[in-house]
């Protein structure tokens, strides 16, 4: 278990070269079966561990690619990201963060998406998964996060809805064409259409 105040303390300069995935705990060679260590730190996903208390235990490689930075192990606490956001681009702390939630309350957290900003400046959205983890006793021992991209679905979901946009502006100019009574007030529906509009491709 890490020392520290709830306060999160991160790096505030860029990252580092990135190092082979760390763990504060020694790593054991399986007498058999799976390597989980190994597992882990081959995902393509970002996965990290915290202890009771919220300090980072563990991270892959993917989860310092992610974050764009080196985390300290026994350091940081709650997240590997430098800084983070609602998924409204509002600022949000670190000690209020899913992760915190999910080792403060002891509970998985689902549902939640946020912004992560990397020191160079770069934002990228995700769905953060964070679950409480518990020994064979039932006693909560710390937290495990999983955090999915969706870089992709969010474009997706911005060039649809500009689409969208495109096709309402487009039937309101028809509609107004139908109705126009003139060709002033055809030319007045153009205008409109062109200067408060998005363009429209015909």
């Amino acid at each position: 278990m890490f020392p520290g105040s709830p306060r999160c303390i991160l790096a505030e300069e860029p990252c580092e070269d990135h190092v082979k995935p760390r763990s504060s705990t020694p790593r054991k060679e399986p007498k058999g079966g799976v390597d989980f260590a190994a597992l882990l730190d081959g995902l393509p996903t970002p996965v990290y561990a915290t202890d009771p208390t919220g300090g980072i235990t563990y991270y892959n490689r993917a989860a310092a690619d992610f974050a764009g930075r080196t985390p300290r192990l026994g350091v940081d606490k709650w997240c590997t990201t430098w800084k983070h956001y609602s998924a409204d681009g509002q600022p949000l702390p670190h000690d209020q963060c899913p992760m915190a939630i999910a080792v403060k309350e002891q509970r998985a957290v689902r549902g939640t998406e946020a912004i992560g900003e990397r020191p160079d400046g770069s934002r990228v959205p995700f769905m953060p998964l964070p679950t409480p983890i518990r020994d064979g006793k039932g006693n909560f021992v710390g937290a495990v996060n999983v955090l999915v991209d969706i870089s992709a679905r969010k474009q997706f979901e911005a060039e649809l809805a500009a689409r969208v946009r495109e096709q309402s502006a487009l039937f309101q100019f028809t509609d107004r064409l139908f109705r126009a009574d003139g060709v002033q007030q055809m030319y007045e529906a153009a205008l409109d259409c062109s200067g408060s509009g998005p363009v429209i491709r015909i």
